[in-house]
């Protein structure tokens, strides 16, 4: 398994139930009883990005299975990798791959970066000191399946939607960083930031392989989520990015 792998994790397991669900799919398609050889066609691909994936990229993929939406967009991104190698455009039927599934991955991480530099000051289990019960049992559990001991890394055990709640709940921690009136690009007030992220996770959240909807409507929709992605990014980049050039300057 090398550093901890990744295919017998938790994580990994899912994964493979879905991958397992769609291949058997893809077979009854064709009318063709899967046997071995026909499961070895479609896995190849995997066996062997995964088998020389380094310990850091094993890591990342453990990660993006904290959340569902995680698990969807890897589930998702090795269908496509199989559909390449393999050249079965049909295998995973009708994914919709929303185009902003790097973005989300950016965000996720630019506000777990902004609640580590917020909250660590707190001491050794500062995160259970911002998030509820329920949000730090799962995210000991997740951190348990990966192997992660330091209570410091719970945290990154978070979805972008668990992000979202840590935001809300810890208003007078983080709120500032979004509706700075002298900001540039900041939200007018609270009620305004906190329609930005419901609009932004409830697209997130249906922007599955399941999701089908109203092609115009969703264009439309996808247009007022970039926005808001736009300016929370702008507002993180501003709160990030200053205070590394403080520090900076402090050390030189």
């Amino acid at each position: 398994l090398k550093k901890e792998g990744f295919v017998l994790t938790n994580g990994g397991i899912a994964i493979f139930i879905g991958l397992y669900e769609r291949i058997l799919s893809r077979a009854f398609m064709v009318n063709k009883i899967p046997d071995k050889e026909y499961f070895r066609i479609y896995l190849l691909p995997l066996k062997n990005k995964i088998e020389n994936a380094t310990d850091s990229e094993l890591k990342k993929m453990r990660i993006s299975t904290a959340s569902e939406g995680g698990r969807t967009d890897l589930l998702n991104d090795f269908i496509l990798e199989i559909r390449s190698d393999t050249k079965d455009q049909l295998l995973g039927g009708d994914i919709k791959v929303t185009s902003l599934n790097e973005e989300f991955r950016e965000l996720e991480r630019k506000i777990k970066d902004l609640i580590y530099r917020k909250c660590n000051k707190e001491g050794e289990d500062w995160f259970k000191t911002i998030v509820d019960a329920y949000t730090y049992d799962m995210a000991r559990k997740r951190a348990a399946n990966n192997n992660i001991s330091d209570t410091n890394n719970y945290y990154l055990q978070t979805g972008l939607g668990e992000c979202f709640g840590i935001l809300r709940k810890n208003k007078e921690i983080f709120y500032s960083t979004f509706t700075d009136t002298e900001a540039e690009y900041s939200f007018s007030n609270e009620k305004v930031f906190e329609a930005a992220l419901t609009v932004v996770s409830e697209y997130r959240n249906r922007t599955s392989i399941h999701y089908t909807g109203n092609k115009k409507k969703k264009q439309d929709e996808e247009m007022l989520v970039k926005m808001y992605l736009d300016k929370i990014n702008k507002c993180l980049d501003e709160e990030l990015l200053h205070k590394d050039v403080i520090l900076k300057e402090t050390i030189e």
